[in-house]
């Protein structure tokens, strides 16, 4: 915090804030008059440098010497010297420190709390802190995917990011120089066309916040550094920016000496630390074990104070009074109150339980109905109701497996993978038709969104914060391929098909919609022999993306136009991997794997997985195709005989001739199996004659 803003903070605090350890009556936020009792022993709030920890002092102090007449002095000190005085003087004392970042300062934590227990853990404060980069909001309109590393890594984005045309490489806002950060470490590590431009004057943190707002207001780029809870989020959209994802193994001591760091800053839950003597006060003791609040709470009272003009008090007591049901909870009850608020509630029940109970049951039974039915509505709004529909599974690879292994990880991990599949299916506009265990069938009536659904969901998976514990086995463990991130975490796979071959069904019971038939039968059987990780599709499905791609350029769905600008330039293929013959369906169906180019996990599975799977899925299936052609030689059209041979071809070829195989480029020669036929025969002739 800048002393220049530290200065005017207390200009404005000076007409409202009690002074510490006075006996005169001063108006307060919650009572007319605040009268702490100076018999009592006094509590100290240590309070750090920076503008949170000030939030949270006030917001405590308040409650404290209003609410349960306990004299409060906040004392300002770094953090190490806080720690110190705690863990000195703690038995004498009633200290506490009401944001303290673990992750950040995990050793101190291990020294003073699990080792020499002279510092008692509180519990969570509720805040969620994380330093990181983030970008403008405006910007991913502007430029979908730059809110992804990787991108950071092309001339493109390099240009976006530039401070001016003639700079080849783009401009990152970092913090001050004399600040410990490591930013200088992940652009070198993962190799990122950019140049951190740190903040050098007096008030870096003002720097910074300029820097951003100048560009907010200009529409222009700002990528930068910055921390949460910060008062910027109060009035500007900002969003994270994927950066690998933060490890213990990669944020080590030994990496950060020696410039090693290549992932993103931990993310945190902030925690609450208090002397030992201050437990020997109940009262104090459950004050401080539940003061919690949200991080968006903390960010509205710095916002009031920054933009609103108000002092740290007026701020802090309005947000106090807004909620004071969060509040009352950090009070304990004493003993008498306890025992007359039972004895009310008794006396009250018995008196008004018959009439209310009337009332109650048929006031909630009308809004349980309404809300079922608004419930539902909601639910099925994005419900295809007309054919074709286009059909997505999904499963977790070796799930049975995980949950065998890791149980009480695997909890976790569903939540996350759950959480992530239903984010992307509102984002999309799919219907969630069915859901057991961690599988899950969803329907789309645009092929589009469908593939968009598909594709960022793999993506979330990549990066989600998934237990460290899970990541030690085989199919859940972090792969780097070029030094860049292809795997971590479960293997989802999934299954795309679209097509008419169903009936739409509505359920009298449950009153949902739901889909019956082939189209169903064959995403299902396509997900099942997928791998995790990669999205397998039919053919039908290309076709319609095709149709798409054709005769609708531009939509109104900024994420439908984002996966058809990825159509239209290649960044998004199909490869063919042959035939299939699908259980429960008749016939031979031709299976692709979706290819996102801008990813390097389809560099790795093409160079390190996909040549096993060629061997099955061509040799293997080419035979089934011509088998079925040599029994029923009027099974196949013209077309369909001159793709088997341009396929066969194709694999015969090994690379010998530079040919098209992706499917989306493919364009077969028309009655190609006679031309050859007839060349044959000819030359047949000829050698013969």
């Amino acid at each position: 915090m800048s002393s220049r803003f530290e200065e005017e903070l207390k200009r404005r605090d000076n007409f409202n804030t009690p002074k510490d350890g006075t006996n005169v009556q001063q108006p307060g936020c919650l009572v007319s008059n605040v009268r702490c009792n100076p018999n009592a022993k006094k509590v100290y709030l240590i309070q750090a440098d920076y503008f949170a920890t000030m939030v949270n002092a006030q917001v405590a102090k308040i409650v404290l010497e209003e609410e349960m007449n306990q004299c409060v002095e906040v004392i300002r000190l770094p953090i190490d010297k806080g720690l110190e005085l705690m863990a000195s003087n703690g038995h004498n004392e009633m200290y506490a420190m009401l944001e303290y970042w673990y992750l950040s300062r995990k050793f101190q934590y291990m020294k003073y709390v699990e080792s020499q227990k002279s510092i008692i853990d509180a519990g969570n404060l509720g805040v969620f802190g994380k330093h990181g980069w983030f970008i403008l909001s405006h910007m991913l309109d502007q430029y979908p995917g730059i809110d992804v590393y990787r991108e950071y890594r092309t001339d493109t984005a390099a240009k976006y990011l530039a401070e001016n045309s003639s700079s080849n490489v783009g401009r990152f806002i970092g913090p001050s120089i004399t600040w410990v950060s490591y930013e200088n470490q992940i652009i070198s590590n993962l190799k990122l066309k950019l140049e951190v431009q740190f903040a050098r004057s007096r008030e870096p943190e003002e720097e910074i916040v300029g820097k951003v707002l100048s560009a907010k207001a200009r529409k222009s780029t700002a990528l930068f550094y910055l921390w949460y809870p910060h008062y910027l989020f109060h009035i500007v959209q900002l969003k994270d920016v994927y950066l690998p994802a933060y490890s213990d193994s990669c944020w080590t001591v030994y990496n950060q000496q020696h410039g090693l760091i290549d992932c993103d800053y931990p993310t945190e839950i902030l925690k609450k630390l208090i002397s030992p003597d201050t437990t020997n006060n109940p009262a104090l003791l459950h004050f401080f074990n539940k003061f919690s609040y949200d991080s968006k709470d903390q960010v509205e009272i710095m916002g009031d104070v920054v933009w609103n003009n108000m002092s740290l008090w007026d701020a802090s007591c309005k947000w106090i009074r807004n909620n004071t049901g969060i509040v009352r909870q950090w009070i304990p009850k004493s003993e008498p109150q306890q025992n007359a608020i039972i004895i009310g509630s008794i006396i009250g029940s018995v008196v008004a339980l018959l009439a209310v109970c009337c009332i109650l049951f048929f006031v909630g039974l009308l809004f349980f109905l309404m809300y079922r039915k608004k419930l539902r509505k909601r639910l099925m709004r994005f419900a295809p109701r007309s054919l074709p529909i286009t059909v997505v599974f999904t499963d977790i690879q070796n799930s049975t497996l995980l949950w065998n292994l890791f149980p009480e990880k695997m909890k976790t991990a569903l939540e996350i993978h759950n959480l992530l599949m239903r984010v992307n299916i509102e984002k999309y506009r799919g219907y969630e038709c069915k859901t057991q265990g961690d599988s899950f069938m969803i329907a789309f009536d645009n092929p589009v969104l469908a593939l968009g659904f598909c594709l960022s969901v793999q993506r979330d998976l990549l990066h989600a914060n998934w237990p460290l514990e899970l990541l030690d086995h085989d199919d859940t463990r972090e792969v780097k391929y070029e030094e860049q991130l292809v795997y971590r975490g479960p293997r989802v796979r999934m299954g795309v098909h679209c097509g008419s071959d169903c009936e739409i069904h509505l359920d009298k019971t449950t009153k949902r919609i739901d889909y019956i038939g082939n189209t169903v039968n064959k995403a299902s059987k396509i997900e099942s022999i997928a791998v995790g990780g990669r999205i397998y599709c039919s053919e039908e499905f290309i076709e319609a993306l095709k149709q798409k791609l054709v005769t609708q350029h531009m939509t109104a769905n900024k994420e439908e136009d984002s996966v058809l600008k990825l159509l239209s330039t290649d960044s998004i293929q199909f490869k063919a991997l042959g035939v299939e013959k699908l259980i429960g369906l008749e016939g031979f169906h031709s299976i692709y794997w979706v290819m996102d180019l801008r990813c390097k996990r389809t560099l790795y599975t093409q160079q390190l997985e996909l040549p096993g799977l060629n061997i099955f899925n061509t040799e293997f299936m080419k035979i089934g195709e011509l088998e079925q052609y040599i029994l029923n030689p009027t099974s196949l059209d013209e077309d369909a005989k001159s793709r088997l041979l341009f396929d066969l071809f194709s694999v015969l070829n090994n690379g010998l001739y530079d040919i098209p195989t992706e499917a989306w480029s493919l364009k077969p020669i028309h009655n190609l199996f006679s031309i050859v036929y007839q060349y044959i025969y000819a030359r047949l002739k000829e050698l013969m004659g």
